[in-house]
């Protein structure tokens, strides 16, 4: 955990330790809603899905983004393929794709 977050702050593991673990998680998971979000209006679907695939918390975001909006239980059984469903239901298809 900790060589992660160096790297995606750009610290060394000694200033990574000194900083608050709560902002931290905080801005970790902002970043990782935003790379949802991203991937959920890229333009290429098939690109966008196939990288949900390959990053499951990506497509459990979406899902908690959803339940969220709903005002449901941010937990859930399987959110990644609750979230892959979300990104077939609600992504707008390519021009020419059927949706």
């Amino acid at each position: 955990m900790l060589s992660a977050i160096c790297e995606a702050f750009g610290c060394t593991p000694s200033q990574a330790l000194s900083e608050d673990w709560d902002t931290v998680h905080r801005v970790l998971e902002y970043r990782a809603a935003q790379a949802a979000v991203d991937t959920f209006n890229q333009k290429d679907r098939k690109t966008a899905f196939k990288r949900l695939e390959q990053n499951p918390g990506l497509a459990e975001i979406l899902a908690r983004m959803q339940r969220a909006q709903m005002g449901a239980p941010l937990a859930g059984a399987d959110l990644a393929a609750e979230g892959a469903d979300v990104f077939r239901a609600h992504a707008a298809p390519v021009e020419g794709e059927e949706a």
